[in-house]
């Protein structure tokens, strides 16, 4: 076979991964990529080489294998170490940092997101620094920095442009949430009221990560006023919704949090620590020893019973 047959043929395979992949049939996406990849480098073309590990370590970020992931996006930044393509440094520097935050590695994700939405300003890509500003506002939530989380959503809000009122909408729930941490239910309420406004003015492209997240704080405020069946429907639809975006364990894993440690809030202790340990489960899936260690924590303070490997975690 000519070289060129042979390259057509690599990128078909690549091709065919990616389309795999958008239906979630990742064990022939997988075989697809390893097909592309060896093909690939007996050329010797590293770009396509990179590609082909980008878009396995997309695989491997919604799957959870976050150490594969990790491993393909290093590989992958050697290959595009000192060129001038921002654009796919400034992707590669998204994916790390996320993969970094779904670790618990908060430092590193710090420092990957900060440079990603810098680098985002500068090439005007709006959509680049709504989802920098927002996974950044995670990274300093998960580090118990509240007040930098929502002066980072704060910034990011105005990113958003006024056709993408569901992006806002995500972001509105957030702060939601960080204002029910603060124990200001009022100003919680009337934030997630304009969460759903945004987000059903925005139907068609609402996204099912935007979506979640207007499920999961309502499910908070339901709890807090005590309307607990209310709560864990509105609770089990952001789950469910969750598991329909791209990256459904991390944000499952998050839920849970969030979740379990409302329920507590509420006096109801072992349904919070029931919550708890299905994040702790997720976690530890996701091998992110911070949070594992900080839900330990958390459930200890409550008086909560300790995990036995045969214990349910799952909600």
């Amino acid at each position: 076979m000519e070289s060129s047959e042979e390259c057509e043929a690599a990128n078909l395979q690549l091709m065919k991964a990616k389309v795999l992949m958008s239906v979630r049939r990742t064990v022939e996406a997988e075989e697809a990529l390893a097909e592309a990849e060896g093909s690939f480098r007996t050329m010797g073309d590293m770009e396509m080489v990179s590609e082909v590990l980008i878009t396995r370590s997309q695989i491997n970020l919604c799957l959870g294998h976050m150490p594969k992931a990790l491993a393909d996006i290093e590989e992958a930044l050697m290959t595009w170490q000192g060129t001038e393509d921002k654009a796919k440094k400034g992707q590669l520097l998204l994916y790390r940092g996320l993969a970094f935050l779904a670790m618990g590695r908060e430092e590193e994700a710090h420092v990957d997101l900060d440079e990603f939405v810098r680098l985002s300003e500068f090439m005007d890509d709006g959509h680049g620094q709504f989802l920098g500003h927002f996974y950044h506002a995670l990274v300093y939530e998960r580090h118990g920095e509240p007040c930098m989380a929502t002066a980072e959503l704060e910034v990011g809000k105005d990113t958003v442009p006024a056709s993408s009122s569901s992006r806002k909408g995500r972001m509105d729930a957030f702060l939601a949430h960080l204002w029910l941490r603060r124990g200001e239910l009022d100003e919680a309420r009337d934030l997630e009221c304009e969460t759903l406004n945004l987000i059903l003015g925005d139907i068609e492209k609402v996204g099912a990560a935007n979506l979640g997240m207007a499920y999961l704080v309502r499910a908070e405020i339901l709890a807090l006023n005590f309307r607990y069946e209310e709560g864990e429907e509105t609770f089990e639809q952001a789950i469910e919704t969750f598991r329909r975006s791209r990256y459904g364990l991390f944000y499952e894993a998050l839920a849970c949090s969030w979740y379990g440690e409302t329920l507590i809030r509420a006096d109801r202790k072992e349904d919070g620590c029931r919550v708890l340990g299905a994040a702790r489960n997720i976690y530890e899936k996701l091998s992110n020893e911070t949070q594992m260690r900080r839900i330990d924590a958390r459930m200890a303070d409550a008086g909560c019973p300790p995990l036995t490997p045969d214990a349910p975690r799952d909600t």
